[in-house]
Formats: structure tokens, sequence, C-alpha cells
């Protein structure tokens, strides 16, 4: 192909011929017209000579023949160097409204130019709509992402995060179960085994099979002795848990079981016969958890064992800083073997360094505190004796009543033997603040004018306002500041139980062991540590006890069903909880709801009966004589508070705003703290109708027609229509009178029952002693 003859030049295949010489005969010519014509090109006209670029017209006649060149030729022709050339450049933005005069050189029909406009258009459409697209689908991800946090959020209170997934992707498949969801499973598996198939078949909860429950149970070690594979748990679970969330409180004690010969298949080693067994749970002194980490069979509590126990939890960050148990012979020895004492609460953490202080169960000391009291009685430091027979007068002013002073209070509280001496409930109830101010409301009115009442009512609130503040579970439990938040006054109150404990004796014995006054010290050197290294301000004190122990056992009793379940499901250690279940502890009891807590607790009141009433017509003497004795129209009278505080926001009139602070012999105004309401006239006058018309209605018994609540309410309405008590409070009057009939008539048959076994034990206790072990007394 013709290349350019010029060195550097690729335009051969340009469309630009090769160059071409003149002829020798015509150079001169060409020469001399050039220099004519343009003077200034004739010098330097060789030198500049280019190849297509700066050459001479194309389009001349003569063609590029006639091409003037230099006669000499050089032999080497330096090499064409291409350098970039710049011009200035203009932008135009033509439309339709731009006329520069220009008619482009090729004409397009209109056909053709309106395609184009509509392919462009298309394309700007096309853009346009991938971008919202896109917007679209960043909108949508980033509104999932909004859902899924929402939901994870508010399901994460009650599902792991796998069941969370399965509500949000439910056609996915689980292919591993994590320990969390396992744990969690299991503990719904153990409280019932047809609820969780229910859950899991019919209502398609995301809970794993039992297969799979039976296979992770099957692999995780719990032999007697330390459980290790729990604190490897705990080591994992405390990663996320701060130094103050791993305080730790050991709880230990011993429980009876059966003495049976057991298999076990797994190992293929027999198991028994053992008496008892030894279980320790840790749990947290600030944050909300607790684990059992050992358990042992026949197997008494050490110095040696406590300590390697602690040590274990030392190796898994935990730090033990208090240890409870109760008063048992083996345990005191563990305190002798600790140097435990009045003057020394507390030992040395075999790794810390720090103080482990010891307590006493709260609890526990409450049940001794009212077995010696109603055993033998109190001989206080002033000298005067205080003893069972000021509860026994107490009642007998309530006797053949319904409307009640401390209504709670009554023979079975008194009867306690057997099992009964181990039900912290009772003895709550029994030195509790309603019967103290029953008692000294009884002694102003003159009821009580022996027995030392005085002193019996301030010892039974000095007892229950030490047990409120040794046993609270919230920052604030039904008005008691937990220990540190008022810690002057706190303070007060313990020196005041220390000194009354130092002084007094139980009658018949030489001393009283000081229990109390070891928690009460140990209690204020915790919070002084607490406070100098962790800075925590308070203390949940019920932390301090056994009550999740004695709660264990008596669920696991529960499970097992044995014929000795009774005696632990009433051994437990809170007050308010006969639950057989862990989940369930109600220990709050609010006032509304005081009338009919026994009734509304049917644990209390198994296997009984409501008397059976007079089937007949109803009675129509009206009597004349007041409805109410001197005491009774004083409950009466609490009870119609309580009934206008329930509709004290919709009828405001049914409270009296009569200044009634000075009325010493009012009862409601005795009890209360400040909340309780006094009714107005008009209410009291139709609870005296009520009253009336109820014994006309009942008798002294209840009736089992139907409609008793609207049948007595519709003459009742009728009675007291002058007195403008709108209907509903008028029902309301009717149930509540229902249900303290109710509740009496069951404490009757409860008290009659425990009466006969009381007597029954006693007796076979007396003839067969030997035979007494399956009644064992902690």
């Amino acid at each position: 192909m013709p290349v350019c003859e010029f060195f550097g030049c690729y335009s051969g295949s340009k469309k630009k011929g090769l160059p071409k010489y003149a002829k020798v005969s015509k150079r001169s010519k060409i020469k001399n017209s050039m220099a004519k014509s343009n003077p200034t090109s004739s010098s330097g006209f060789d030198e500049n000579i280019e190849c297509g670029t700066n050459g001479c017209d194309m389009g001349t006649k003569d063609g590029i023949d006639e091409i003037v060149m230099n006669e000499s030729v050089p032999n080497s022709i330096d090499p064409v160097i291409r350098r970039p050339k710049r011009c200035s450049v203009k932008l135009f933005r033509f439309d339709d409204s731009c006329d520069l005069g220009v008619k482009p050189l090729i004409d397009k029909d209109n056909a053709e130019l309106e395609k184009d406009e509509l392919i462009l258009k298309l394309k700007n459409e096309i853009e346009n709509c991938k971008k919202d697209n896109h917007d679209l689908e960043q909108y949508i991800s980033l509104e999932n992402s909004r859902f899924e946090n929402r939901f994870f959020e508010i399901l994460s209170k009650y599902f792991t995060p796998t069941q969370v997934n399965m509500f949000l992707y439910p056609t996915k498949k689980v292919y591993r179960w994590t320990p969390e969801d396992i744990s969690s499973a299991i503990t719904l598996r153990s409280v019932s085994p047809k609820a969780y198939r229910y859950l899991r078949v019919k209502k398609n909860f995301p809970l794993p099979g039992l297969s799979t429950l039976r296979t992770w149970a099957a692999r995780f070690c719990i032999e007697d002795g330390i459980l290790l594979s729990v604190l490897s748990l705990m080591k994992a679970k405390g990663e996320f848990m701060n130094e103050t969330e791993k305080l730790s409180v050991i709880c230990f004690d011993e429980t009876y079981i059966s003495n049976r010969i057991c298999f076990d298949k797994k190992h293929e080693r027999v198991i028994g016969p053992h008496k008892c067994i030894q279980t320790v749970v840790v749990r947290g002194l600030v944050n909300n958890w607790k684990q059992p980490i050992y358990y042992g069979y026949d197997q008494k509590m050490t110095k040696e064992l406590l300590l390697q126990i602690i040590e274990q939890l030392h190796n898994v960050r935990f730090n033990v800083i208090s240890i409870v148990s109760d008063m048992g012979s083996t345990n005191m020895r563990l305190w002798n073997s600790l140097n435990i004492s009045v003057d020394n609460t507390s030992f040395e953490h075999p790794f810390t360094k720090n103080q482990v202080y010891v307590f006493a169960d709260v609890p526990h000391l409450l049940k001794l505190a009212r077995n010696h009291l109603l055993d033998k009685g109190f001989i206080l430091p002033n000298g005067k004796y205080i003893g069972k027979n000021i509860f026994e007068e107490l009642i007998n002013l309530n006797s053949g009543h319904d409307y009640k002073l401390a209504h709670k209070v009554t023979s079975r509280h008194l009867l306690v033997e057997g099992t009964g001496r181990m039900n912290v409930k009772l003895a709550a109830q029994l030195l509790s603040n309603t019967v103290a101010k029953a008692i000294t409301f009884c002694g102003n009115r003159g009821d009580l004018n022996t027995y030392n009442w005085r002193d019996a009512a301030n010892i039974i609130s000095l007892f229950n306002q030490w047990f409120d503040l040794l046993n609270t579970q919230n920052k604030y439990d039904k008005g008691v500041e937990s220990y540190g938040l008022n810690e002057q006054t706190q303070n007060e109150l313990i020196e005041k139980m220390n000194n009354f404990i130092k002084h007094m004796r139980v009658h018949g014995k030489k001393s009283l062991l000081p229990f109390q006054k070891v928690s009460n010290i140990s209690l204020k050197n915790l919070m002084k540590d607490l406070k100098k290294l962790y800075g925590v301000q308070y203390v949940l004190t019920r932390k301090l006890n056994q009550d999740i122990l004695e709660n264990l056992f008596s669920f696991l009793k529960g499970m097992a069903g044995s014929a000795t379940c009774d005696v632990f499901t009433e051994n437990t250690n809170t007050e308010g909880s006969l639950e057989t279940s862990l989940l369930t502890l109600d220990d709050h009891e609010c006032l509304t709801s005081q009338i009919f807590n026994d009734v509304q607790h049917p644990s209390e009141f198994e296997n009984t009966a409501v008397v059976e009433g007079q089937l007949g017509t109803m009675k129509t003497v009206m009597e004349s004589e007041e409805p109410f004795s001197g005491l009774e129209k004083e409950c009466a009278q609490y009870v119609a508070g309580y009934v206008a505080n329930r509709f004290s926001c919709k009828y405001p009139h049914l409270i009296s705003h009569t200044d009634n602070s000075q009325q010493s012999n009012n009862w409601t105004q005795s009890i209360s703290k400040g909340n309780l309401k006094m009714p107005s006239y008009s209410l009291e006058k139709a609870i005296e109708q009520l009253e009336i018309d109820f014994n006309a209605f009942h008798g002294d018994s209840l009736l089992k027609t139907p409609n008793i609540i609207k049948n007595l309410s519709d003459v009742l309405a009728k009675n007291i229509k002058h007195l403008n008590i709108p209907v509903e409070v008028v029902q309301c009057l009717v149930r509540t009178r229902t249900y303290i009939r109710l509740n009496n008539l069951n404490k009757e048959i409860v008290t009659s029952r425990i009466s006969i076994l009381c007597t029954s034990w006693f007796w076979s206790r007396c003839l067969r002693a030997d035979r007494i072990t399956e009644y064992p007394l902690h």
C-alpha cells in the first residue's frame, strides 16, 4: 500500500496521494513565479514542506507534480513531529428558536425527526423510572429494617432471637437451636408437658421438638457435686455482665427426700437410699439471676466445701459477697468453723481478700420468734410477760361476727404444730402491723385490760417493721424503703431490734440465741462495702434470704407428686406464697383485695366446701336494735370506706370530708397510713340496712339459690331508696358482704380441720415418737 515518503508520517491510507517532485526543467520557473506572487514565501520554501498539511494547494490545475522542491534534497530527512493545535471552541445550544442562518447539509424529513425525539424522550423516561425504582427499593428495604427492629424490640422480651426470626420468616427452617432456646423450652416443658405440646402443635409456637430437648438433656452433665457444666454456662453468660452485676449470694439448705433405691440408666449405677440432699443456689445481689450449682446426697455443708464452691465461682469471674443459711445444727457447726459470732459476722474471701458476710435466713428467724412466743412467751427487758393469751383474747373478741378486726388471724395461727410451724405466711400474719393496731385499738377501748397489751403491741410492731426492712424485693416495697435509702432511720430500727434481742428472754430459758443480731450487723457492714467498692446505694434485702431454695424444693416436690408434697408445699419462705410453681410468686397484696385475699387463693382452702345453708323462705323480721356491736360497727365502717374508695372518682359524695383525725377510737383512722377513706353518712346507713337485709335473706349461712347478689341488691335498693345510693354501689356492697360471709365459713372449716389434725398429730407423736421422722422439723 502507498506510504508517505517522509519519516514519521502515517497518512498513506488516508486518501492523500504520495508526494511528487516537479520536473527539473520547470522547477526554477515555478520558484520564480511563487516569489513574485508572495515574496515572503520564497525563502525557506524547502524547509517548511510538510506532507499533506502545509503543502501547496492540491486543487491546482498542474496538480501535485508542480510542487517546487529544493534542488538539493537531503539524504536524511528529519521525522515529522505532530503537535496538537489549540483552537478556541464555543458551545452553542440549538433549539427551535435559534436561527443562525445555517442550513443543514442533509435535510431529514419530519418523520425521522419525530422518531428521534420520541426515542430520546423514552430514554429519559426509562432513566427516571430506574431512578424511582431504585429509590423505592431503598425505601422498602429501610422500612423492612425498621419493622424488623421494632418487631425484635417488642418480642425479645418474651421470645428468643431464634423464635422471633421464625415469626418473621415462618417458611425458613431452624437448622440449629441455641442454648438459650433450649433452656427456655426446657423450663416450659418442666412446668407442663401437655401445655408444651399444645403450644407447639396447636398454636404453632416456635418451640423445639421433645426429641431435641431429650437429646440436649442427655448431653448435659448433672451428676451430684459441683455442676461444672453449669459453671461453664455462667462463665459465658458473665461475659455480658459487669462486675457489679456478678456480685453473688450463696444460699444452701437441706431437704428430705424419698428413702428409695434408684437406678441411673445413663451411667448404669445404683443411687440410694439417701435421707436428705444438700442444695446450693447462687443468686445475684444487685442483678436478677439465680442458678443451682451444687447438690449432694447426705452431704453436710462444711468449711472446705463452702470454700471450694467460692473458688469455683471465682474461677468463672463471679464474686461471692455473702452467704445465707438457716439455723440448723449442721449450719451452726459451719458458723463455728468460720468463727462467726455476734462480734465477728464475716470471714475473708480466699482470693479477693474482701469480707464475705454471713446472714441467717430472716423468714426462719421470724418463724422461730413466733414459735418461742406461742410456746413459752417472752420476758421483756422491763420484766413483763407477753404470750399466747393476748392473741387468744383478740380472737375471742372477733368470734361470732362476720366483721372482724385483724380478720386474717384465726385459731389456725395459734395451732401451729407439725408442718404448720414451717409456714412463714402464718407467722407474718400473726406478727403484723394489723394485729398490733388491733391490740392497741381494743386496749384503748377498754376491751383488753390485761395481758400487758401495750407492750405486746409494741413488740409485735417492732417485729413487723424489722421483718419488712429485711424482706424488701423492690426499691420501695409497699411503702417500705429498701435498706440504704433512709439509712439513719433504718439503722435506728436495727439498733432497737438489737437491744430488744440482747435483753429479752424466752420464758423458762436462760437466753435467746441472738441470730437476729448477726444478720443486723452483717447488713450494716455489707452496705458500707457496697457503697465503697461498687457504688451501690441500696440493697434489696429479700435477696439475703432463702426464699429461692424453699420455692425450688416446693416446685420439685410438686413435680414428683410424692405423698409428702404437702410438707414442702407449705414450707415456703416468703409471705403470701404457697404456690408450687417457681414462676408464680404472689407476694403483693393491695388494700382493695385484703378482704377477699383468702377466698382468692384457693390453695389455703383446698378440698373444702362452703357450708350448706338452709334452703327456706327469707326471714322478714326487722330487728329494732342496732345491727352491729361496737367492734362490728367499726369494721363495717372500714368496709364501707373500701367501697367508697372504689367509686371515689365517679361518686365523690360517697366519701366523708369531715376531719376525723381527732377521733382516736376510730378503727379506720387507727390503721390508715394516710390513704384510707371514711364513708359518708348515707353510705354508713346503707351498710347498716344491708346487715339487716343480709341476715334476713341468708340467715346464718348462705343460700344456694341462683342470683343471690341480684335478688338481695333489689331488696336493699328499695329499702335505701331515700339515701340516693347508685345501683352499682349497692351491688358492690352486697357482693362484698357475701364474700365476707363466704370467707368466714371457709375459715371455720379449715380451723376445725386443723384443730383435729393437730390433736391427732400430738397423740400420735406421744404414742409413736420413734416414727416421727416423716414430719421433720427445721
